[in-house]
């Protein structure tokens, strides 16, 4: 099952050439990580996809680590990018339930 590829970019062995295909993962709105709540924690075209706390919301924690590991690969602007969406849905969630979740429901998606 797919998982949040984040935390491989973490790996200081990582393959140059391989920080592309994470990238595009992260960004794929259809098969990779790219839901209303980036990152979704598991693929969106995963068989076992869910809005449930496991498989699909973001969560705050990782989504730091992910940025912080896209900082220390140069990618400022897709980690500024990601800690604006994450801080804009937890601040939706704030206004609408007023209180901050450590993990956040993807917005809009049917499950099955």
């Amino acid at each position: 099952m797919p998982t949040v590829a984040g935390h491989r970019m973490w790996l200081p062995d990582l393959p140059a050439e391989r920080l592309p295909h994470l990238l595009d993962a992260m960004n794929d709105e259809v098969h990779g990580f790219n839901s209303s709540a980036p990152l979704a924690t598991v693929s969106l075209d995963t068989k076992s996809f869910s809005t449930d706390m496991w498989r699909g919301p973001m969560w705050m924690n990782t989504n730091w680590h992910v940025a912080l590991a896209l900082i220390a690969r140069g990618e400022n602007q897709t980690a500024a990018k990601l800690l604006r969406r994450t801080l804009d849905v937890v601040l939706e969630n704030y206004e609408k339930y007023g209180v901050i979740f450590v993990s956040a429901a993807t917005v809009g998606l049917v499950c099955d």
